[in-house]
């Protein structure tokens, strides 16, 4: 699943493995973009602007069904899913500041905010745990990675893992079996992905 900017506007697309054409997902006038599966391939979440500003929607494949999750006057985008398929992780812009948040991929519970800190907090990703989250974050004064534990949610028990000045990390994605993290740094002048061994 990806994004495709043509003719003016940006939809989600779907490319079968092994398929030249891809298929048009969605077909609204308003932007969406930066999908996400859902763990057993049946959804897929993504932002979209076509409630006037950007919220959260998710896409029934099975049903062809739609359904809006988010309903803020902020921005809200980039999702992610819980290993288990029952939540959503996502950047929101409110109050002038970027936190993260989550809720029910169902819509049924929440917001909840995970961080409070005014620096930015963006680029979510959940662990295959199910009980940390990965993030970009400002409040060293340049973009690092942190992970959060959801058992000790607290901007003071967030721990920045990369801590690195000089660097500009983004998009953490984990491995399936939790012990890496993988990030994308282009402060060398060229872009580079790296990954990161994770301890206990």
């Amino acid at each position: 699943a990806f994004t495709l900017h043509a003719n003016g506007n940006s939809d989600i697309y779907l490319l079968p493995v092994g398929k030249a054409e891809p298929l048009r997902l969605t077909s609204h006038p308003a932007e969406d973009r930066e999908p996400a599966w859902s763990p057993d391939g049946r959804e897929i979440a993504f932002s979209s602007r076509r409630s006037g500003d950007w919220e959260i929607y998710v896409y029934n494949l099975p049903y062809g069904e739609l359904r809006q999750i988010t309903n803020s006057a902020g921005f809200d985008g980039n999702p992610a899913w819980s290993p288990d398929g029952q939540w959503l992780v996502y950047e929101s812009y409110r109050n002038q500041n970027m936190d993260i948040y989550i809720m029910r991929a169902n819509g049924s519970d929440g917001p909840y905010r995970l961080t409070e800190n005014p620096a930015l907090d963006y680029d979510p990703s959940w662990a295959p745990d199910g009980r940390h989250i990965a993030f970009i974050s400002w409040r060293g004064g340049n973009p690092d990675i942190f992970m959060l534990s959801l058992d000790q949610v607290s901007d003071t028990t967030a721990v920045n893992i990369t801590n690195a000045p000089d660097a500009q990390e983004a998009n953490p994605a984990f491995s399936p079996n939790g012990r890496f993290l993988a990030y994308y740094d282009d402060s060398s002048g060229f872009p580079l992905l790296s990954a990161l061994p994770l301890d206990d």
